[in-house]
Formats: structure tokens, C-alpha cells, sequence
């Protein structure tokens, strides 16, 4: 009971402040089919069915890095020097490269509320 409680505050906490800058500020499919199917596959990766849903939610970080880096790379390959200048251009798309972190770290969250032992 504690831990789905620890849960529920943490969620609590995350969508209090996030409602403060505006949810669609967090909110990218892309961003989210990223990391929950990379999740996926590395739990089918790893092969251990005795403890998918850890798996899962260490393959969330993973791709939640591997996404950002490529959103970094991303920037970085169709940015010219000058526009890197230019925060109003670059800030919004850097915004959607850390959503795959975000979207990593709070599954990781709900899959280890999920899937350690009592």
C-alpha cells in the first residue's frame, strides 16, 4: 500500500508542477512511442520473463538518453550557427529532445512501483 501511495504523490508532484508551465508543454507521441516501445524491446531483449517490468523500466532510460541524444544530434545537424543564437528557434526543439527523458524516468517510476516484490 505504501508503495502505490509513494506513487500517487510522486505523480502528484511531477503534474502540479507541470500544469504550472502547461501540460502540452510535456506532451510529444513521438517523444513517448520512443521510449515505451524502446522499453519493450529491451525487456524482450533482456529475455528474463521473472522480471519484465524491471526491465522495462530500465530500457525507459535508455531510450529516454538515446532520444535525447538524437533530438541534441538533431539540433545540432540542421541548425546553422547562427540560428543556435537564436533561443526562440532552438529552445523549443532542445524542450522536445529532454521529453524522452522525462517520459523515461517517470515510467521507470510506475514500472519499479510495478514490479519489485512486496
Amino acid at each position: 500500500m505504501k508503495r502505490y501511495l509513494g506513487l500517487v504523490i510522486c505523480i502528484f508532484l511531477v503534474a502540479t508542477i507541470a500544469n504550472k508551465f502547461g501540460l502540452n508543454t510535456f506532451i510529444d507521441l513521438y517523444s513517448f512511442i520512443l521510449v515505451f516501445g524502446g522499453g519493450i524491446g529491451f525487456a524482450l531483449l533482456k529475455g528474463r520473463t521473472d522480471n519484465y517490468l524491471s526491465e522495462f523500466g530500465n530500457g525507459t532510460i535508455y531510450f529516454g538518453w538515446i532520444g535525447a541524444i538524437m533530438g541534441i544530434i538533431a539540433i545540432m545537424a540542421y541548425s546553422s550557427f547562427k540560428t543556435l543564437n537564436d533561443l526562440e528557434s532552438v529552445a523549443p526543439a532542445f524542450a522536445v529532445a529532454l521529453t524522452t527523458l522525462f517520459y523515461g524516468y517517470m515510467l521507470k517510476l510506475v514500472a519499479v512501483t510495478f514490479s519489485e516484490p512486496e
